[in-house]
């Protein structure tokens, strides 16, 4: 298993604080896919993301209000994506300040 890891820097509000969200996506079937996942995205209730279509499929990943106010502490969360051309990504989320 191959991991992929993405950062997404992000300005919050007015607070001169650079907040990231890091998306570590699992390789499955030798393909991962990307998400992007904003700060501002996440606290506006937003819970379901796109990961982008690769290898002719695209998936969705939800998290749960436990997921978001645990991510919004700093812990990081694992949801798994949604079902398709037969298989699911993991997908761990992270704030990194």
């Amino acid at each position: 298993m191959f991991l992929c890891i993405l950062i997404v820097t992000l300005a919050c509000g007015s607070d001169s604080r650079e907040i990231r969200i890091a998306a570590t996506v699992t390789v499955v079937d030798g393909h991962d896919h990307f998400v992007s996942i904003t700060y501002r995205l996440l606290q506006s209730g937003i819970r379901t993301f796109s990961l982008e279509e690769r290898a002719g499929h695209s998936h969705t990943v939800t998290l749960t209000e436990n997921q978001a106010a645990l991510l919004n502490l700093g812990l990081p969360v694992v949801a798994e994506s949604s079902l398709s051309a037969g298989h699911m990504h993991s997908v761990t989320l992270q704030l990194q300040e």
